[in-house]
């Protein structure tokens, strides 16, 4: 884990220990679960009872009327500081960045062009994904976007990062895709500097 974000979610976690109490279930849990001291509780079995009539609800009527197509974007995470060729393999909590120690100044597994599955999206990768959508999608009458854009290494960013980095998507998608409706994610909203 980053010491960024152990410094970001270290008030919670304060929190949340100063909440339990010894002996308790739920200090059993957290002694097994980050010391491997404890044994876990015995799982409780749990009786729920269920409405006896089901609700019948009919279908719609299909409408008679045009299609609407509509595009659902979210969780893109762009980081901005991806570098083409950066190892997708490292030991920092987010790889696909320079600068990173290689032998012979090539890395051993190189980040290709439009992402690693190990690391978050480039800028080109976002940008593609917007041209595909406009070439599939060329009848849609508008696009909604439900957050996290902001890369996922949310301990590092800064205000000004937030506001660069949502900015920036929000005029590619307006240029590419035409009629935008954004919705701020929770890595939108984010930063250790608030």
């Amino acid at each position: 884990m980053s010491i960024g974000l152990e410094r970001l979610e270290a008030p919670s976690v304060a929190y949340a220990l100063r909440q339990l109490e010894v002996p308790s279930e739920g200090a059993q849990i957290f002694c097994h679960s980050l010391y491997a001291l404890c044994d876990l509780p015995p799982v409780q079995n749990l009786t729920i009872p269920l409405p006896k009539q089901k609700n019948v609800r009919q279908r719609p009527q299909a409408s008679r009327g045009e299609s609407l197509y509509v595009v659902h974007l979210s969780d893109l995470h762009v980081d901005h500081k991806y570098t083409v060729g950066a190892s997708y393999n490292c030991s920092e909590s987010i790889c696909c960045r320079q600068p990173v120690v290689t032998v012979g100044g090539n890395a051993s597994f190189p980040a290709g062009a439009f992402g690693e599955h190990y690391c978050d999206s480039p800028v080109s990768l976002e940008q593609s994904q917007f041209d595909a959508v406009h070439q599939l999608v060329p009848n849609r009458a508008f696009t909604i976007t439900t957050g996290d854009i902001v890369e996922g290494a949310v301990w590092e960013t800064t205000n000004r990062e937030i506001v660069y980095d949502v900015a920036d998507a929000y005029t590619r998608m307006a240029r590419t895709l035409g009629q935008v409706y954004p919705a701020i994610g929770n890595h939108d909203a984010v930063s250790g500097h608030f």
